[in-house]
């Protein structure tokens, strides 16, 4: 039995294995072809709600939920008053309460309640001033304190009063200084300060006029209700290159970007309110910068699309015209993707209109093309070393700092990015508090930033705690004579729920750790079946926002909840 379930985990791993880029040198590109051939054209907004959805708005066939799975389409529909107004949508915004708030384009704003899926709608009148100021939403955000900002086409900003849903706008004057710099707003962003910022003008053509290179960059003062305005000058290098402005963003490092139309890559002191323009020079293409401005479209200009960063704290910045450019701040190293070949793997646009940032990492982007691209810059650029390079790859975990652990068949590698600096740690059964075996399957941070790694080996395999004072393990093995210890040793996941028990799903069950006293608690969803590798055969798990715990089991288990009171299985 126990060589027949070795023979078909290796064959499970391998799939794994080839399913996991996690040693690719280059961003793989994915295109996401979603199951719904009535989805076209541009996808103008990007969002994930609090049950982990992916929300997409499209500026002609209204907005769709992907659950991973199923797609679901919510669209227009003149029988139901309940339905959503239109399905241009310009933009999309899950809030912390897990409504869906969606911007359209000339009929209103949209608040959709996932409990009812029923749209309540908010339109202009102008016999109310506490409505909302025009029927064309371009941007949506929630601040810190939980108020709604919608930033509209030609009616400025507004603020949403959460307990009574009016209306308070913001407007520009020509005689007031300390108004909105214009009333064409396209992006609203707060940092970390709780600072709001509100970026206004437009690079494409109007209807009766040339784009006019209005805007500006607004700080908006909470205290006073008014703005202060950053604005082009033209006798002042370390003012905007451009007004008309698309993107804003506060790293992690706490650089301010701003984007603008034309070569309009700045990064800006806000303790002076100056910019530090970072413009394309030819000769020195490696040189931080948006790449070269190209001329596509006759009514509109090429301009910042997007800055944002991903979970290895590289600089991500869309353009119009001229594709996407990633920036490595320690390596300062600059990436261009345009137009590549078109396959697998590859970005084939030269365009760059939305892009967001799911929880697990993963980075949705949208081009002009009607093009959706999905990738995980987490699992690219890993420094490759003779010790792990032929090796298969199990599981991979990062320190904040600079140390990376891989999770191999030999043993688990650390390695020091900054100094190439590796140490691998194996098994050895005359040094005591070795690793328990050499095949780490799984890797995992707990709260008090504690390594843990499951192992599988046969016939060794275990829990292990690393201890990185000593820089050994404490291990956790499955003893006949010990009732509460490891019911198995081939362990392949572990998950740390709400309450900060650690859950240690192996090839015979679940259990709860009681890591105080290194006891574990054993669940069996499937009592009657005994055999390792059958029912129980817990291969992942996941706790949802209702604390529910969430177990998927191989070999016809399948997915169910586990009630933590009774262990029993619910579903």
């Amino acid at each position: 039995m126990r060589s027949s379930f070795h023979t078909i985990t290796f064959a499970f791993l391998l799939l794994l294995i080839k399913a996991c880029p996690l040693l690719s040198q280059d961003i793989s590109f994915n295109k996401v072809k979603l199951p719904d051939e009535t989805f076209q054209g541009l996808i103008t907004g990007i969002t994930q709600d609090p049950e982990g959805n992916i929300w997409f708005s499209s500026g002609n066939s209204g907005l769709r939920r992907f659950d991973g799975v199923h797609l679901k389409t919510f669209l227009h529909d003149a029988l139901n008053p309940a339905s959503l107004a239109d399905n241009k949508v310009e933009c999309v915004y899950a809030d912390k309460s897990g409504n869906i708030w969606a911007g359209t384009y000339g009929s209103g704003l949209e608040k959709f309640d996932p409990k009812t899926e029923r749209f309540t709608h908010y339109k202009h009148n102008e016999k109310d001033p506490g409505s909302v100021s025009n029927d064309t939403i371009t941007c949506l955000l929630q601040d810190h304190e939980g108020v709604l900002w919608i930033g509209t086409e030609h009616g400025g900003l507004n603020r949403m009063d959460p307990e009574t849903a009016k209306f308070t706008h913001y407007k520009h004057s020509e005689n007031d200084p300390n108004s909105l710099s214009r009333d064409q707003v396209r992006v609203i962003y707060e940092d970390k300060k709780g600072i709001l910022w509100v970026g206004t003008g437009s690079p494409f053509l109007g209807q009766t006029e040339n784009p006019d290179k209005k805007g500006g960059l607004n700080r908006f003062n909470k205290n006073t209700r008014t703005f202060t305005r950053y604005l082009h000058d033209d006798k002042d290098p370390h003012s905007l290159i451009d007004n008309r402005i698309r993107a804003i963003f506060e790293d992690s490092y706490g650089n301010f970007w701003i984007g603008t139309a034309g070569d309009g890559l700045h990064t800006m002191d806000r303790t002076n309110g100056t910019f530090e323009r970072h413009t394309y020079d030819p000769a020195n293409p490696g040189k931080l910068s948006r790449p070269s401005l190209k001329k596509m479209y006759s009514w509109g200009e090429d301009h910042i699309t997007f800055i944002t960063e991903d979970s290895r704290r590289a600089i991500w910045i869309g353009t119009f015209e001229n594709g996407i450019t990633r920036y490595d701040p320690s390596s300062k190293k600059i990436t261009h993707y345009t137009g590549q070949k078109d396959s697998v793997g590859n970005f084939s646009d030269s365009t760059a209109w939305w892009i967001f940032k799911s929880r697990d990492g993963v980075m949705w982007m949208s081009t002009w093309n009607g093009v959706l691209y999905r990738f995980d810059p987490s699992h690219q650029n890993f420094l490759h070393t003779d010790l792990y390079k032929s090796r298969p790859v199990f599981s991979f975990l990062e320190e904040p700092g600079n140390i990376q652990y891989f999770g191999t068949d030999s043993g688990l590698l650390s390695v020091d990015t900054k100094n190439n600096k590796t140490q691998l740690f194996v098994h050895d059964a005359k040094k005591p508090g070795s690793i328990s075996d050499n095949s780490s399957w799984v890797l995992y941070k707990d709260r008090k930033n504690r390594l843990w790694t499951g192992s599988n080996g046969f016939p060794a395999g275990g829990l292990n705690l690393f201890n990185p004072d000593k820089q050994n393990f404490t291990t956790y093995k499955h003893d006949p004579a010990i009732s509460n210890s490891l019911v198995h040793d081939a362990v392949f996941s572990l998950y740390e729920d709400e309450q900060s028990n650690l859950w240690v799903g192996t090839v015979n069950g679940l259990d709860r750790m009681n890591i105080e006293k290194g006891e574990f608690t054993h669940y069996k969803p499937f009592p009657d079946d005994t055999i390792p590798g059958g029912k129980n055969f817990t291969i992942c798990m996941l706790e949802d926002s209702k604390h529910h715990l969430w177990i998927g089991n191989v070999n016809e288990g399948g997915l169910h909840i586990l009630d933590r009171k009774t262990a029993a299985r619910v579903t």
